[in-house]
């Protein structure tokens, strides 16, 4: 709740600082769009927070000023006030002045909305958080960035000072840099394979498939989507990778067993007649994924859709009984953005579910366009052999450290004799 009081009649206690910067700039900034977060005071009238901006109004000639009292505020402008308070104090480390710098900037945008659209007065961003404690802009971008920095390597906050822990972040990541590469060059898992599936498929013998489950290419436009820069596709927009694989899908799986593929809404037609001219028989009662994100469609003309097919199948004339009842919709959360590694990338939980439905332990679950490896891990964590193949490099590497979890490094620094030498 805010009042208006008298600023004469506000009593600032020696604690409080009695040089503040750029008065001026905060001052101007009050005159144009008015006070937008109240001063803080307690019941006698004596400032809890707000100094700098009580000397502002002070400076451009406002005779009453907003208040809040502060049993009045809620618990999250109390860790507000508190951060604010510490962070004037002189005797700060630079690594709790950083932390500090982060808290606060974090707590103001949940107070008062982020900032993400650039313009004037609209929620919270950088420039405010430098506003309200009279530092520069590139000041707080430098403390944020290096607050996120001990956030990904909590060591380098060791360091003597903020120039320091930078330095040592940039060593710490040309290590991790390394170690990728290593990895990279090291991890192998004789199941998953980097190469067009095309070709790979034709070393699997016939008839030795206990399902397939996978997740091919398939054409919806997606050089016309708006996508994030980070959510750029990694397969090409065609069902050619499909219509020139599926024959060999058909020879290589067992007689019995089924095979799962899932399928874009706007070419579900075009794909069932791919599968079966190659000789697949599609129930016709499709199973549906129901997810939480939407699906790639023209947003100009469309209605993104929240659910997406999966055509099942198999190639006698009776396959293998389903391992228990149960109905065709399985509803799944969609994997969140910053966990996959891939637009497409289904949950593990969801591809568990439809393996336990067709194999049994020990059988061969297969996925050609594997991507990341998300039906491989399925298939591991179900105890199911697996064979998969991805042509893209990127995905590949993803998914190896998915499936082969790599063994630390030796320390560049240590020689043989010391890591052979005997404890004391």
């Amino acid at each position: 709740m805010s009042h208006e009081l008298e600023v004469d009649k506000i009593i600032v206690g020696d604690r409080f600082r009695k040089l503040y910067r750029d008065i001026d700039t905060l001052g101007a900034s009050l005159a144009k769009y008015g006070l937008l977060h109240p001063i803080v005071v307690d019941r006698s009238n004596n400032l809890i927070a707000g100094g700098r901006r009580l000397t502002a109004a002070r400076s451009i000639g406002w005779l009453r000023i907003p208040v809040t009292y502060r049993d009045e505020i809620d618990p999250l402008t109390a860790r507000e006030l508190e951060l604010e308070e510490n962070i004037q104090r002189d005797d700060l480390e630079w690594g709790e002045r950083v932390a500090l710098v982060a808290e606060i900037d974090r707590i103001k945008r949940l107070l008062y909305g982020s900032d993400t659209s650039h313009q004037a007065s609209v929620g919270w961003d950088m420039a405010d958080t430098a506003l309200s404690m009279g530092v520069s802009q590139p000041t707080i971008s430098r403390d944020l960035m290096v607050a996120r920095m001990i956030a990904i390597c909590p060591s380098i906050a060791q360091a003597p000072d903020r120039k320091a822990a930078m330095k040592l972040f940039d060593k710490e990541l040309e290590d991790m840099e390394r170690e990728l590469a290593i990895r990279r060059q090291t991890l192998r898992d004789p199941g998953f394979s980097c190469g067009d599936s095309l070709v790979l498929v034709k070393d699997i013998p016939d008839a030795s498939i206990d399902l397939i489950l996978t997740d091919p290419p398939y054409g919806t436009n997606i050089d016309n989507m708006n996508l994030g820069a980070l959510d750029k596709p990694h397969f090409a927009d065609t069902l050619d990778s499909l219509r020139g694989i599926a024959p060999d899908l058909r020879r290589v799986l067992k007689p019995d067993a089924h095979a799962y593929f899932f399928c874009g809404i706007l070419v579900m037609r075009e794909t069932l007649d791919i599968l079966e001219a190659a000789g697949f028989h599609p129930d016709p009662i499709h199973l549906v994924w129901i997810k939480t994100t939407a699906g790639l469609v023209d947003f100009s003309y469309r209605y993104p859709d929240y659910w997406e097919p999966i055509l099942y199948c198999h190639i006698g004339s009776s396959g293998r009984r389903l391992s228990r009842h149960r109905p065709n919709v399985f509803t799944y959360p969609s994997v969140p953005s910053d966990e996959r590694t891939n637009i497409a990338q289904k949950p593990v939980e969801l591809l568990c579910d439809i393996i336990s439905m067709s194999t049994q332990e020990g059988e061969i679950v297969y996925d050609p366009f594997a991507a990341s490896g998300s039906t491989l891990v399925a298939a591991k964590q179900m105890n199911r052999k697996y064979i998969g193949s991805e042509q893209d490099r990127d995905q590949y590497n993803a998914g190896l450290l998915r499936l082969v979890p790599p063994t630390p490094l030796p320390d560049p620094d240590l020689n043989e004799e010391d890591e052979e030498a005997p404890c004391s």
